[in-house]
């Protein structure tokens, strides 16, 4: 589960999973939409949200497309990358923004 706001993808996990752990040590990060067919692939270096006005939209935002609110910890990763297809590898297709860190 994640939210797009200011052209980036936030999610979330409890701070003692295996993400959190692997985000802490590492964090470059691939997100994926959750389709098989309709691919769409983000890389990026994910960020820990700690501004709390911040965390409030996108509390706002969860609840608006889930009916939940988050809660922290939640990552922000704004793609330097993304991948997409429907028809591989016919339509497949790679988007680069500039020199995201």
């Amino acid at each position: 589960m994640g939210v797009w706001l200011d052209d980036t993808i936030h999610f979330g996990g409890g701070r003692e999973t295996r993400k959190a752990r692997n985000l802490a040590a590492n964090p470059e990060a691939v997100v994926h939409a959750e389709s098989g067919e309709d691919v769409v692939i983000l890389e990026g270096v994910a960020e820990e949200v700690t501004d709390g006005e911040r965390q409030a939209r996108i509390d706002d935002a969860y609840e608006a497309r889930y009916g939940i609110l988050h809660g922290t910890p939640v990552w922000a990763l704004r793609p330097r990358a993304v991948y997409a297809w429907t028809r591989f590898p016919g339509d497949a297709t790679r988007w680069l923004f500039g020199d995201r860190r």
